[in-house]
C-alpha cells in the first residue's frame, strides 16, 4: 500500500476513517511501518444489523496474528481506526440500529496526545463526517496540528474544520433524536416498531 507521505514512527498520529475492511488494510500497513493500529469502531453487533459489523470482528481477528508478529514498541504512535459507514443506513422495523457516532470520549485528549509526544495528526478519509469534525476542532484547539487527506497517495493538507452550524446541529439533532442508546449509554437497539419518518 502506497504512502509516500508517511513520517516515520515518531511525533505524528494517524487517524483513518475509511470504510469496513479498507481501515484495517490501511491499519496493518502503517503497523509494518512502526505505527500501532488502535481500533474505534464504536457500533455493536447484532442480528439484521444496519451498519455490517461482522467482516470488521472478523478482520480484527486476522490481524491480531499479524500485529503480534510484528512486536511494535509500547511507544508507537496510534494509528486510530473508524469505519466511516458508522452513520449510514436507516431504521426498519425488526432490524438491528447499530449506527453509532464518535465522540470526544472515544479518542484521547489533545493533553494525552502531546504527552505521549504527538503533536501531529494526520486524518486519511474519503468525506469528514461531523462526529470526528467535532473531536478534530477540540485537538486543533488545544495545539496538535491536525492534517487530512482523502486518499492514502496523496500528500496531507491541512484540514478545514470551520464549524458549519447548520451540519453541527443536523448531526446533533440526529445523535439525539433518531439514534438508539442502550442502557449503558452506548449505541445499538431494535426497531420492533419503527414507522418510518
Amino acid at each position: 500500500m502506497p504512502l509516500p507521505w508517511l513520517p516515520p514512527p515518531g511525533d505524528t498520529a494517524l487517524v483513518f476513517d475509511l470504510p469496513g475492511l479498507e481501515g484495517i488494510v490501511a491499519g496493518l500497513a502503517v503497523a509494518a511501518r512502526g505505527y500501532r493500529p488502535v481500533p474505534v469502531y464504536t457500533s455493536c453487533t447484532g442480528q439484521h444489523e444496519i451498519v455490517q459489523t461482522r467482516p470488521l470482528l472478523w478482520g480484527l481477528l486476522q490481524a491480531a496474528d499479524t500485529l503480534e508478529r510484528l512486536r511494535l514498541p509500547i511507544a508507537a504512535p496510534p494509528a486510530f481506526l473508524l469505519d466511516a459507514r458508522r452513520l449510514s443506513g436507516s431504521p426498519q422495523q425488526g432490524r438491528f440500529d447499530n449506527r453509532s457516532v464518535v465522540t470526544a470520549e472515544d479518542l484521547p485528549t489533545a493533553y494525552r496526545l502531546r504527552r505521549s509526544g504527538i503533536v501531529r495528526v494526520v486524518v486519511v478519509r474519503y468525506a469528514l463526517l461531523e462526529d470526528l469534525s467535532t473531536v478534530l476542532r477540540l485537538w486543533r484547539k488545544d495545539g496538535i496540528i491536525v492534517e487530512g487527506c482523502q486518499s492514502l497517495d496523496k500528500t496531507p493538507e491541512l484540514l478545514d474544520l470551520r464549524r458549519r452550524w447548520l451540519r453541527t446541529l443536523k448531526q446533533r439533532l440526529f445523535v439525539w433524536f433518531r439514534m438508539q442508546r442502550t442502557s449503558a449509554g452506548g449505541f445499538g437497539a431494535h426497531n420492533p416498531h419503527y414507522s418510518g419518518g
